[in-house]
């Protein structure tokens, strides 16, 4: 075994090197043949320096420079660069990478654990374990690896990891994220992805028809394409599109929907919910008004604004607070309108109208009409009262065998 020392500033051309390659600044390394460098032991570098060949070695160890590999760079072992940028066009394969400054990979590369301090830029695909990026990332092809730290902003294509986290914003392609993504700024899929749960800052954008369990997003949240999931926590404005399944959905503030919404729990809403979407759930609580093509809670629904629908609002028990306004039948087991509400057409089994409503017709087995209040029809099979002197009827209440059945 002997090692060689290339001295700085020449070129040198290696075939089979039984040892240790010492590089000085601003070197060039050319194969000897029509093969690759094969060097058996470590390949140290200080300074700059171009391998201008395809390159086999135990081990790179640089410091204070840049490398730039023309070809493909084989590496058994580890690959140290510190304080310095390497460039490959190859393709790269190596054990353990770590890089302080800057890698840029024109090919495909396959690692064990890679570690850059401050940019990673890739054209091809990676595959590899663990990674983690202290700054940015632009990987141009697909991802395989168990993990990505990455510290600033990244721009990836397909993926399959096991977890994602992201200090900064990330924009994928799609793929699949096992386990967990957390992201402290903002998120945009374009297509499809699969994932474990998902907590985001910021705001997400799924771009594709995505299945995922828990998501947790502090501002605003969009799902363009279906979102099948497990429950929803947003304390902004949810965008929904296509059909949305799942267990729970809780907002803080806006949600905004079209296609389907179906929950085996609650829909949970602080302020408006507007759209053209049918939405069934199990309870429905909204703070603010509600719009939707059909709405069905099968337990709870208790809405504090305004209702607007085409085929109506039916839940076992339905209340709507003071002062709200309705478009469209209300059906229930049990309705109960707070004072001064203006509504359309209720059927229920048991009815309760508040002080000062407007209600046009009403369709129940018992009703019971405070003072105040105003209705233009009443059919009843069992028992109207009215409690209170100034309750205004269009016509006396009538009572039949049936009560008239709600629109299909």
């Amino acid at each position: 075994m002997s090692d060689l020392d290339v001295a700085p500033g020449t070129r040198a051309r290696l075939g089979q090197v039984d040892g240790d390659v010492r590089v000085g600044p601003g070197a060039t390394l050319e194969a000897e043949g029509a093969g690759p460098i094969r060097i058996s032991g470590t390949l140290e570098i200080r300074g700059d320096a171009t391998i201008a060949a395809p390159i086999e070695c135990g081990r790179i160890r640089m410091r204070d420079g840049h490398l730039r590999a023309t070809g493909s760079v084989t590496v058994r072992g580890d690959v140290d660069a510190d304080d310095s940028d390497v460039e490959i066009a190859g393709a790269f394969q190596a054990a353990d990478v770590n890089v302080d400054r800057r890698l840029e990979l024109r090919g495909p590369a396959k690692v064990q654990n890679l570690e850059v301090g401050g940019v990673l830029r890739a054209e091809g695909t990676i595959d590899g374990q663990e990674l983690s990026v202290g700054g940015s990332a632009e990987i141009g092809g697909k991802l395989t690896a168990r993990s990505l730290e990455l510290g600033g902003r990244g721009q990836l294509d397909l993926v399959e990891l096991e977890t994602l986290e992201v200090g900064g914003t990330i924009e994928l392609k799609g793929g699949a994220v096992r386990r967990s993504i957390e992201v402290g700024g903002k998120i945009s899929v374009q297509g499809p992805l699969t994932f474990g749960s998902l907590e985001v800052g910021g705001s997400a954008t799924l771009g594709g028809a995505s299945t995922g369990g828990s998501i947790e997003v502090g501002g605003q949240f969009t799902a363009q394409a279906g979102l099948t999931f497990d429950s929803l926590e947003v304390g902004g404005v949810v965008a929904l599109g296509g059909a949305s399944t799942g267990r729970s959905i809780e907002i803080g503030g806006v949600l905004e929907a079209e296609g389907t919404i179906e929950l085996s729990g609650k829909l949970e809403v602080g302020g408006d919910a507007r759209g053209r979407a049918t939405i069934h759930a199990r309870d429905l609580e909204v703070g603010g008004g509600i719009e939707a093509t059909e709405i069905r809670a099968d337990a709870r629904a208790e809405i504090g604004g305004s209702v607007r629908t085409q085929k109506g609002l039916r839940a076992e028990t339905l209340e709507l607070g003071r002062r709200t306004r309705a478009a469209g039948p209300l059906i229930g087991d049990r309705v109960e309108l707070d004072d001064r509400c203006m509504v359309e057409d209720v059927y229920g089994r048991e009815v309760r109208i508040g002080s000062n409503c407007f209600v046009r017709t009403v369709n129940a087995d018992t009703v019971t009409i405070e003072d105040g209040s105003q209705v233009a029809k009443v059919l009843y099979t069992k028992e109207c009262r009215v409690d209170g002197k100034k309750v205004l009827f269009g016509s006396p209440p009538e009572k039949v065998a049936q009560r008239p059945e709600p629109p299909a």
